[in-house]
């Protein structure tokens, strides 16, 4: 092969070379453009997965709020027993311990020196180790019985704090009846609400008022999932919101007395639900009573918590409240023991 066929063949290769460097480069970006689609389709599928598990647990969220909301009368505790808490025994009170000492003064009695003890002069050396050990032993014993006594210490004040309470509760003393249901603080679920009570006791009937926050406890906006799963946030209707509102305000007017039968032994109790209601004479928001109701315990006893509808059980009860769907609830005058006949049983 002459030069020029040479020269030929070296650009036929040089070609071939090219046109495959240019190819695989070629293949190299479009495997880049697919990875980089499927990547990106991968992130839009990742989003909207993500999307949706958001919108899903917004959902719950609401949904669960608006259930707590209508089911709080459903709560309860046991009843408290305040006659066997009145006549638990007297803790008693611990014995001093001996039984380390004892075991030391058995060692040092039956300790016999053997002839290796005597020939080497040890006897007096080991009895003394003994006598030491048992004076360690008492220490042991009196460590361990001062620890008896703190222990019995602190149950004994707490028996007789507990005895105290009872009796003055079982007597229906006013404070002894404010102190137990701040003892044992019955109404920390309402609190999570957003919902404050306070009690007071007037010619020997206790009272609660409740302050509700219709602006802070009720959503004003409610959230659905599409078909799509993605969320649906609307303004909740004023009816929708008044009516969950009124359900809420008389479950925790049935709650409240519920809570106070089980924790004191009482038959009758007024609660007054209060909110922030525009006056119109001064143009101010003031805390008036929207729902006010005697609650006698056989009668709360008897109705299906589980069951009823908050708002509708009022009527079992002496009780004033106005409230109308679009407006929502109106100022009433506040029950007292001075303002009702006696309640209904």
């Amino acid at each position: 092969m002459g030069w020029k066929g040479t020269l030929r063949s070296v650009g036929a290769a040089y070609r071939a070379a090219k046109r495959d460097s240019q190819r695989r480069q070629r293949e190299l970006e479009r495997d880049a453009r697919r990875r980089q689609r499927e990547l990106d389709i991968r992130k839009r599928e990742n989003e909207r997965m993500a999307e949706l598990s958001r919108a899903a647990f917004e959902v719950e969220i609401y949904e669960s709020r608006v259930q707590a909301l209508l089911s709080v009368h459903k709560g309860g505790r046991p009843q408290v027993d305040w006659p066997s808490m009145a006549l638990v025994e007297e803790p008693t009170k611990p014995a001093r311990p001996n039984t380390a000492e004892e075991a030391a003064r058995k060692a040092e009695a039956e300790y016999h020196a053997g002839i290796l003890d005597r020939l080497l002069k040890k006897e007096s050396v080991k009895r003394a180790r003994l006598a030491r050990e048992v004076e360690r032993a008492r220490q042991v014993d009196d460590a361990s019985y001062r620890r008896m006594l703190e222990t019995w210490r602190r149950k004994h004040q707490e028996w007789q704090y507990n005895r105290d309470l009872a009796r003055r509760v079982l007597a229906l003393e006013s404070s002894a009846l404010v102190e137990a249901i701040a003892k044992i603080d019955p109404f920390s679920d309402i609190k999570k609400l957003g919902t404050d009570i306070q009690f007071a006791i007037n010619a020997t009937v206790l009272e609660a008022t409740i302050s509700v926050h219709s602006e802070s406890v009720v959503p004003n906006e409610m959230k659905s999932l599409l078909q799509s799963g993605r969320l649906s946030v609307k303004k909740m209707p004023i009816g929708k919101f008044n009516e969950i509102f009124q359900d809420y305000v008389c479950g925790c007017v049935l709650r409240v007395a519920n809570e106070l039968f089980s924790v004191l032994p009482i038959d009758t109790v007024i609660v007054t639900a209060t909110d922030m209601l525009l006056n119109s004479a001064t143009g101010h928001l003031d805390d008036t009573p929207i729902v006010s109701a005697v609650i006698p315990r056989r009668t709360l006893s008897q109705l299906d918590l589980e069951h009823i509808d908050p708002s509708d059980s009022m009527t079992n009860f002496i009780h004033r409240m106005e409230f109308k769907k679009l407006k929502g609830f109106q100022g009433v005058d506040r029950l007292t023991p001075e303002s009702i006949s006696t309640p209904q049983s």
